[in-house]
């Protein structure tokens, strides 16, 4: 863990952290792992939200699009000639 720490926050100081964490009672950082436990769940599920939409959007972007099969609509082929 300590690699990450100091890959994505190079500005930790965990020695600081331990020396804060030392004044508190075992309720208080029983409640404090709790909550950062929760957090982690909720950022995980955010993540997994917004991959799914990700996903879904480049499904979309995909598809082959339906104005080209209509009549008077050009292609990308008519179009690299017109600008030839």
């Amino acid at each position: 863990m300590s690699d990450y720490l100091m890959r994505y926050l190079p500005e930790f100081d965990e020695a600081a952290v331990r020396q804060n964490l030392v004044g508190y009672g075992p309720e208080e950082l029983t409640h404090m792992l709790i909550t950062a436990y929760k957090e982690k769940r909720v950022l995980a599920k955010m993540i997994a939200e917004l991959s799914s939409k990700q996903e879904r959007i480049k499904g979309i972007v995909d598809e082959p699009s339906t104005l080209s099969s209509m009549p008077d609509v050009p292609g990308p082929d008519d179009l690299r000639k017109m600008f030839e």
